[in-house]
C-alpha cells in the first residue's frame, strides 16, 4: 500500500525510542524504492516519558483519534 499511496503513517502505543513504529518504518523503507514516497514517513507514539498518574497529564500523554487524523491530513497535503 505504500507503493500505491506513496505515504506511510504508523501508530504505535509504545514510546518513540526503540519502538515497533521505527522498526516498521525501517523494514518498509528497506523493501521499497524511496522514490515511491510522496511525503516522509510519520509515526505517532507515546512521548519518551513514564506514564503519568494525573488525569490532566494523561490527556496530553496518550494518543487520541484527533492526533491520527491530524497526522493523516499532514502527510496528504
Amino acid at each position: 500500500s505504500v507503493k500505491k499511496t506513496g505515504r506511510l503513517l504508523v501508530v504505535d502505543g509504545d514510546w518513540a525510542s526503540c519502538g515497533m513504529a521505527s522498526e516498521i518504518i525501517t523494514s518498509v523503507l528497506e523493501k521499497i524504492d524511496i522514490s515511491f514516497l510522496k511525503s516522509s514517513p510519520k509515526r505517532i507514539t507515546l512521548p519518551n516519558a513514564p506514564a503519568p498518574t494525573s488525569k490532566v497529564l494523561e490527556q496530553q500523554y496518550y494518543i487520541k483519534e484527533s492526533d491520527i487524523v491530524d497526522a493523516l491530513i499532514q502527510i496528504t497535503t
